[in-house]
């Protein structure tokens, strides 16, 4: 009696009318998130800004070096006997070769790696699950400097794209993890007439949808299935 005209009161709530209402449709229970197998965080910062936070995005001049970092965390609660990564660039930024460094507990301040990490996945070592001492974590940085080739006048925005996966006894053990950071370039045009877009405001309009859709792009992840 009193499960019915709880049910006859939902549906006057509700506003449903002829429709069948059940106590397992109204009191259904919530299905719990779940936790990613590798956390993956992204920024970036002018080279030589020494101490300085790391953000989604930056503005650079052109020839001017701009410094990336990713950092990482098994949060799958079992070890990877290696975690890999991989960065992919845009045409107008160019890698710094020499400038990549892999950080975790056993090498807190640092320790030269392979530039290979733009062409091919690199081995940035095992890791068992992240507790408090600092296990299970590390961070990878690389330079980067703006060539100033393929620029268009105004703000080009390049992103940046860093890649991790797990693996287990040398096989795959989850999917690719990607974080995208970006680098704004702006290039100063002339006041030749080819130089110059024509003042119609569509120019105007174009770049700052294209701009949103960039920042919505660095800030965002995504996940990439890989296949063995």
């Amino acid at each position: 009696m009193f499960i019915k005209k709880g049910i006859k009161t939902m549906k006057k709530v509700l506003g449903i009318v002829g429709t069948a209402v059940t106590a397992a449709v109204v009191f259904a229970a919530p299905v719990a998130a779940q936790t990613q197998p590798i956390s993956l965080n992204a920024g970036v910062q002018i080279a030589g800004a020494g101490s300085g936070q790391f953000e989604r995005r930056v503005n650079a001049n052109v020839n001017q070096e701009v410094l990336v970092q990713f950092s990482f965390a098994n949060q799958s609660g079992e070890r990877f006997s290696t975690i890999a990564g991989r960065v992919s660039l845009p045409s107008q930024l160019t890698f710094v070769n020499g400038s990549t460094r892999l950080f975790n507990r056993t090498n807190p301040n640092g320790m030269p790696m392979n530039d290979g990490i733009t062409s091919n996945w690199a081995n940035l070592g095992g890791y068992g699950p992240i507790d408090n001492d600092g296990r299970g974590t590390g961070s990878v940085s690389f330079r980067v400097r703006a060539n100033g080739t393929g620029l268009v006048c105004g703000v080009n925005t390049l992103n940046i794209a860093t890649s991790v996966a797990g693996y287990r006894d040398g096989k795959v053990a989850t999917d690719a993890f990607v974080a995208y950071t970006a680098v704004d370039v702006v290039r100063q045009c002339g006041t030749d007439e080819g130089d110059r877009l024509p003042d119609t405001g569509m120019g105007a309009v174009m770049g700052v949808a294209a701009g949103a859709g960039a920042l919505a792009t660095a800030a965002g992840y995504m996940l990439v299935s890989r296949k063995k």
